[in-house]
């Protein structure tokens, strides 16, 4: 499978929804090529989770961070966090879900569900927060 490296973009009106201006190269969007990942928005910040990447089998950067300003993410970097997946047992995830979502108080919250631990080659069935 390929693995995601490089971003795109292009002008989107912010009402309408519909594209204003053509395609180009965001440039480098993550670190190194990473594929089967968990994507969680939690308001100014996204969050990769897991997936297949060159230090996966070490989890050396399970979870990467971006800045969302406006209507632009930033380079993803990273690891962040001192609470891992792996770190708690989890194991290192390729393929999991994630979902987020936003408290009436305005706080976010993230939660990444199953995927395979690409070490044991078994199927997880933990739930994580964020």
């Amino acid at each position: 499978l390929p693995r995601l490296a490089i971003g795109d973009t292009a002008r989107v009106s912010l009402t309408s929804g519909f594209f204003t201006g053509a395609w180009a190269s965001a440039g480098a969007l993550l670190p190194e090529g990473r594929s089967q990942f968990a994507t969680l928005p939690l308001g100014d910040v996204t969050l990769v989770v897991g997936g297949m990447y060159g230090g996966a089998p070490g989890n050396t950067a399970e979870t990467l961070a971006a800045s969302v300003v406006s209507d632009s993410l930033s380079a993803f970097a990273g690891p962040v966090g001192t609470n891992t997946i792996a770190g708690l047992g989890g194991g290192t995830l390729v393929g999991p879900v994630g979902a987020s979502w936003q408290d009436v108080d305005g706080s976010y919250h993230g939660i990444v569900v199953g995927g395979i631990d690409l070490v044991t080659r078994l199927r997880r069935d933990g739930a994580w927060g964020f």
